[in-house]
């Protein structure tokens, strides 16, 4: 989805912050393609006026796989690419509160 549209949806919602999953190497460090997700987000929080925070999302999508398998859904169901990503979604941004909470951040 485009920034644009990305930022319209933000809009709409009246959303106050942003959590940007964060695809770090399996080792943990930043490359290249790290560096343009934190421009992109870093300037779609300067659209909106909102702060960003960055998120590893390392293996979420795996683990999300495996939570869409778990509960129960037809093959076909689960193999849908959008149930994955919003799983996905959800593990980095429950990683963030989690994170918020353990610094006493409410």
């Amino acid at each position: 989805m485009p920034l644009i549209r990305i930022e319209e949806v933000a809009r709409e919602h009246g959303v106050t912050h942003l959590v940007v999953g964060l695809p770090l190497t399996l080792p943990g460090v930043e490359d290249a393609w790290c560096a343009q997700v934190r421009a992109w987000g870093e300037e779609l929080g300067r659209r909106l006026n909102v702060g960003v925070d960055f998120v590893d999302e390392r293996m979420t999508s795996v683990r999300a796989e495996r939570a869409v398998r778990g509960v129960g859904l037809r093959k076909s169901q689960r193999r849908e690419r959008g149930r994955v990503d919003a799983a996905a979604a959800q593990l980095i941004l429950q990683a963030w509160l989690d994170r918020r909470v353990a610094a006493g951040d409410r």
